[in-house]
């Protein structure tokens, strides 16, 4: 059996801080405690565990005081502001949001995040791990390879080795020398006066790396670059500078640790304590997001369904019969064997789902094909076809919950039954777990009708696409 895909995923945790400090204005609750990054970051990690559903992730954060680079260079960060006193306060909530969703959080010292994260990307890449790394900071393109990519989830924005070369003409490693030389000023990396990103990259693209431009750097003037002469002298003039710059802004990707990318996988969030944290910073929308309840979710497995016997199936049918709504699903069990999951989808009863076995489900003709009873199902074509083989015309399905989930998410595939309850109703986790699909279905219509409703997709070509 194949080994099931992994992808790992690695969160630039102190450029998620920043972003949502300066992006979401100033919040507080009601005992006054500045808020808005937690908020903001919150916001931003449960949106990406929504679309990404990984199997493994980790937030990395900067760790605070001194790191190698501060040895190397004094002045590094020198022009960087203070952290603000209202976003201090806030980063112990942040910690405590990333240990509820039960997601690693990662902070080594002596090193910053952009280092660790460049380590946990190059080990997952020798054992062909396909690796995201979350963040909108350019200096991480040196990282991109076959097997890692950028994400800047903001911008749902990529960026692979494609886009690198589009941009620059070089590969990845090749970017290191490139800001080498055009220095970085928000790190206080002084680089070369005067040469900017474009000079550079000309510069990389004729002589292939800074030792062989400095071997030939007469050559310059001869190699078509704009400005060629002065270039020549700001290069003489500033080795020192791009020498510093390269150790400076290279990440290291060999830093000790004891973690391993197979170390990092996710468990889903833990509600009681997501609760909690959501409760004392009163992010009351963001409650049911992370911890619905589970008492109105549907848990029972198939195998712990009723089944409907010779006996009882007329009892069961004449019951359902009151209802205005019933959910239905026709599946087939590991044999091949088809079988219909009904039950009531509204307040009749009774509220639970019986089983009817392949030589029974013609007893349901009648109720299946009454268009006076509402029916939802996923996938009604499906259902249509595959009744209508057994010789059942099916009559008054006007709610599907594919298309109705598709459309409330169009920039994904038509989803599972699988995907609906993880992104409507179940806490968010890599596993849902079983559960019997009649119920499913029952639990999600008033979900997704709401949601179509909400976001304004009850015009009538969706009313038809949905029925």
């Amino acid at each position: 059996m194949a080994e099931p895909r992994r992808e790992l995923i690695l969160v630039d945790g102190s450029g998620y801080i920043f972003r949502a400090f300066f992006a979401i204005p100033q919040l507080n609750n009601s005992r006054g405690i500045p808020t808005n990054a937690v908020f903001g970051f919150i916001r931003m990690l449960l949106k990406l565990l929504k679309e990404a559903r990984p199997s493994h992730i980790a937030v990395v954060f900067d760790a605070p005081g001194k790191t190698f680079r501060d040895d190397l260079f004094a002045d590094y960060k020198a022009n960087r502001a203070e952290t603000p006193n209202d976003l201090r306060s806030q980063i112990p909530y942040i910690h405590r949001a990333v240990e509820a969703m039960r997601i690693h959080s990662v902070v080594i010292e002596g090193y910053e995040a952009d280092d660790v994260i460049g380590t946990l990307a190059a080990r997952a890449a020798k054992k062909r791990i396909d690796t995201v790394l979350v963040t909108a900071d350019k200096d991480f393109m040196q990282l991109v390879g076959p097997h890692v990519s950028l994400w800047d989830t903001m911008r749902d924005r990529r960026i692979t080795t494609r886009e690198i070369k589009e941009r620059f003409g070089v590969e990845p490693h090749a970017l290191i020398d490139i800001q080498a030389l055009t220095g970085d000023p928000i790190d206080n990396v002084k680089g070369v006066p005067g040469i900017g990103e474009k000079t550079a990259s000309a510069l990389i693209q004729q002589f292939g790396d800074l030792d062989n431009l400095y071997l030939h750097l007469g050559q310059v003037e001869h190699r078509g670059i704009r400005g060629a002469k002065k270039v020549m002298e700001l290069l003489r003039a500033h080795r020192a500078a791009v020498e510093l710059a390269r150790k400076l802004v290279r990440i290291d990707t060999d830093v000790p640790l004891e973690l391993d990318p197979a170390d990092l996988e996710w468990k889903g969030i833990d509600e009681r304590a997501a609760a909690e944290l959501m409760r004392e910073l009163e992010f009351h929308s963001m409650l049911n997001e992370l911890a619905p309840s589970q008492a109105e979710l549907p848990m029972g497995s198939a195998h712990s369904q009723p089944r409907a016997s010779h006996d009882d199936i007329g009892a069961i049918l004449a019951a359902l019969k009151s209802a205005k709504r019933i959910a239905i699903d026709l599946s087939a069990d590991a044999a091949g064997a088809e079988r219909l999951g009904i039950r009531a989808a509204d307040d009749s009863r009774p509220q639970e789902s019986f089983l009817i076995d392949r030589e029974l489900i013609r007893d349901a003709a009648e109720i299946l094909g009454a268009p006076g009873i509402s029916k939802v199902c996923h996938d009604v074509k499906s259902h249509l076809r595959r009744l209508a083989r057994l010789g059942i015309e099916l009559k008054g399905a006007d709610f599907d919950t594919m298309i109705a989930g598709f459309l409330i998410n169009s920039g994904r595939a038509e989803p599972s039954l699988d995907d609906l309850y993880h992104e409507h109703l179940a806490p968010l986790g890599p596993h849902a777990g079983s559960r019997a699909p009649a119920d499913l279905v029952a639990a999600l219509h008033p979900v997704l009708a709401a949601k179509l409703r909400d976001n304004r997709l009850e015009t009538e070509e969706n009313r038809r696409r949905v029925r």
